[in-house]
């Protein structure tokens, strides 16, 4: 079952010269059970790609990002989020 799923996510920092593209078309998914580690040099967009994930960073740009957990509310599994999708039209609005 799949729990964890980017599509096309992009973060791009400043603009012209200084221009960073520190996420570009990441795409990639994880099945239950699955472990993975994030590993790089400084500086390689671990701490962003895990920020825009968790959604405490706006991606520039993204298809989508989806967490699927079990068909439980909040309050019948002790509190625990039981799943969460960003909707990332939202977040382009003028």
């Amino acid at each position: 079952m799949e729990v964890l799923r980017v599509e096309n996510l992009c973060k791009v920092y400043g603009k012209g010269e200084t221009r960073v593209e520190a996420l570009k078309n990441v795409s990639f998914s994880m099945e239950k059970g699955e472990f993975a580690a994030v590993v790089g040099e400084s500086g390689s967009g671990k701490s962003t790609l895990l920020h825009c994930i968790g959604g405490l960073e706006r991606p520039s740009w993204m298809a989508g990002i989806c967490l699927h957990c079990e068909k439980t509310s909040a309050r019948s599994s002790g509190g625990k989020t039981s799943g969460l999708f960003f909707n990332p039209s939202s977040w382009w609005r003028n």
